[in-house]
């Protein structure tokens, strides 16, 4: 999963152009993923932008995610974090942050 945290108080203006931004970086993202993930939507609110990601190949998504961060193709601030599932029928599931270096913990919704 890829996440930016919003701002507490953007404005509506810059509200907007954040939102046309990382919409905009999802077609970029599913360019990137082409034989290695699945772009599965996003979710906005509480706080958070969150888009979801399947994958067989974890280091190789996350390795094409970043490039596109550090070439300047998605917004800035991206966090990554990885669906450890717990139960066979992926009904169970914690994150486990990996991006950027660092990232303590991660959470779907910050507000």
């Amino acid at each position: 999963m890829l996440q930016w945290v919003e701002p507490s108080n953007p404005g509506l203006l810059q509200a907007f152009k954040d939102s046309v931004l990382r919409i905009a970086g999802e077609s970029r993202i599913e360019n990137a993923c082409s034989d290695v993930c699945f772009l599965d939507g996003n979710d906005i609110g509480s706080g958070t932008y969150n888009v979801y990601l399947y994958t067989r190949n974890v280091s190789e998504t996350v390795s094409r995610m970043v490039r596109l961060q550090a070439a300047g193709k998605l917004t800035p601030g991206m966090r990554i974090a990885v669906a450890e599932y717990k139960d066979k029928q992926h009904r169970d599931w914690s994150y486990r942050p990996v991006y950027p270096p660092g990232l303590k913990s991660f959470a779907l919704i910050y507000r």
